[in-house]
């Protein structure tokens, strides 16, 4: 009876490893199979014993055209120099830099029929762009002539990368260099 519950223990054992080994195998057969057939065997024993070995997933999937934006923002000194105003340099996070400085400085001017709808956006582009340049001021001892947006767009299409940049500038107004401080609005 003892050697019954040994031979048991034994097989629970070895058993899963045979499986195992049992499976692998036959998967490396039907890939060498598979292999073999590309160059001129037949499909019949790929497809009725191991269909999805010779499904080619995603070999030609395609889709929408993946795309990544990169926007960075430049303040123009007057010497020609130009500095990289990134959130770390502000001081912002990212998403209060992209979108209370970055997209307020390059917003589409809104059309005469919605006077006061105008009269915000050109505020909230003024602000943006005094609290940019008010930080390129202490940072670097200079008042920026103008900030240049930058955005590159790089798209994935098949397997193909396109990149396209394009420039944005906004000149900042002639004027006393002590206004910045005056107009910055906390």
């Amino acid at each position: 009876m003892e050697g019954d519950s040994f031979m048991v223990g034994r097989v629970s054992y070895w058993l899963p490893g045979l499986i195992i080994v049992f499976v692998l195998g036959s998967q490396i057969s039907v890939s060498a199979y598979s292999a073999v057939r590309k160059h001129g065997g037949t499909p019949e024993l790929v497809h009725q014993s191991w269909p999805f070995l010779d499904y080619p997933m995603y070999s030609r999937s395609s889709g929408p055209p993946v795309q990544a934006d990169t926007t960075r923002l430049f303040a123009e000194l007057p010497d020609g120099s130009r500095v990289e105003v990134t959130a770390k340099f502000i001081g912002l996070k990212y998403f209060a830099w992209r979108y209370g400085i970055v997209e307020r400085l390059v917003a589409e001017p809104i059309g005469p029929d919605r006077p006061e709808l105008a009269a915000k956006v050109e505020a909230h582009r003024i602000e943006a762009r005094d609290k940019a340049a008010f930080r390129v001021e202490q940072v670097s001892e200079q008042v920026p002539v103008r900030f240049i947006v930058e955005r590159t767009v790089r798209t994935l299409q098949g397997r193909e990368i396109q990149t396209t940049t394009a420039e944005q500038s906004l000149e900042m107004p002639a004027g006393d260099p002590g206004e910045l401080e005056a107009n910055r609005g906390e």
